[in-house]
């Protein structure tokens, strides 16, 4: 069972509380929270996943943030060379905004699909709805930033973008354009 200790913020007027999770065997894990309720949920959570070996605990210790991916990836120069930057960087935009408060091990793929279909029920700033080959662009580009995360900065093990099915395009819309230069 996590042991759940009350302490005093460093103002010394309020608490705060601490869960520490302790299994023979395992790494000592720990972490704060303003509430006591918060605290023990946590450390039954925390136990349960340990104990069937679901707990990552070198993730545990490393919070980066969506927004620290993207100042490191900014800050690193990677986005130099980046053929498209230009055209890219308001979608690049636009996902910082979207996921820039959430740790990264908390980006999951439901997550992602649940952004994924905002972003398609979204109007744009013209007030048009954005084309399935607009959206599996943002798709790209967000799985871009993923894979800088596993690959250079070994932050991940995994692409949350990797289970997502691309949205099939209007192939129909292509063609007629197509058709219509030939005739023309």
């Amino acid at each position: 069972m996590a042991s759940v200790f009350k302490r005093k913020s460093k103002d010394g007027k309020s608490f705060t509380w601490r869960a520490v999770v302790r299994i023979k065997g395992y790494p000592i894990t720990s972490k704060t929270f303003e509430r006591k309720q918060e605290a023990e949920d946590w450390g039954q959570e925390t136990e349960r996943h340990i104990k069937q070996g679901q707990f990552k605990f070198e993730m545990h210790k490393l919070q980066h943030t969506y927004e620290d991916l993207m100042v490191r990836l900014y800050g690193d120069g990677a986005l130099e060379y980046h053929r498209s930057f230009k055209k890219t960087r308001s979608q690049f935009e636009y996902w910082r905004k979207r996921l820039g408060n959430y740790a990264l091990i908390h980006i999951t793929s439901e997550l992602i699909s649940e952004e994924r279909q905002l972003l398609m029920n979204e109007p744009t700033s013209r007030g048009l709805k954005r084309t399935p080959g607009t959206i599996n662009r943002y798709m790209a580009v967000l799985s871009s930033t993923f894979n800088y995360a596993i690959k250079r900065l070994r932050w991940l093990n995994e692409n949350p973008c990797s289970n997502l099915l691309k949205i099939k395009d209007n192939a129909k819309r292509e063609n007629q354009e197509v058709l219509l230069s030939l005739i023309l």
